[in-house]
């Protein structure tokens, strides 16, 4: 028993997952597919300028979908709001500081925790809209006569 105990545990510790195995990498047809067929919600975080990708990444989104645009700075989130208020697509957009600070309740004094998480950034929330100029303007309901239609 102890023998296979010791080859198993040499054999465990020799075996190395080969990581080209483990890696997935779409062909560029599945990526294009799932672009056209659009995205629930969007989740952008990185130190790339989220002007560079979110107007683009936005597009593809389906109407109605949430997203949300995280940054170290409130400067590129606030240049990304504005083209895409621009553009004309989203709504409800906010930025908000995702920054805490806890505070210490004792009887006859209150004060911030001295020992604090100092990580802090910004978030740009929103949801994406479409214009749909096709549709027509809504009827007033009226009888003919001129007059207005009663209410059932």
């Amino acid at each position: 028993r102890k023998d296979r105990l010791k080859s198993a545990n040499r054999t465990y510790l020799s075996w190395r997952p080969n990581p080209l195995e483990t890696q997935f990498s779409p062909s560029l047809r599945e990526v294009q597919e799932e672009l056209r067929a659009g995205f629930d919600s969007l989740v952008v975080g990185g130190t790339l300028h989220p002007l560079l990708v979110v107007p683009t990444l936005v597009r593809h989104l389906k109407p109605s979908s949430p997203f949300v645009v995280y940054s170290q700075c409130h400067q590129p989130l606030l240049e990304t709001m504005e083209r895409l208020i621009k553009d004309d697509c989203c709504l409800d957009m906010q930025i908000s500081e995702i920054w805490m600070r806890e505070y210490q309740v004792l009887p006859q004094r209150t004060h911030p925790n001295m020992f604090m998480n100092a990580a802090s950034g910004f978030l740009l929330s929103g949801t994406r809209v479409v214009k749909n100029v096709d549709v027509p303007p809504p009827v007033a309901n009226t009888v003919k006569g001129g007059g207005k239609a009663k209410a059932p």
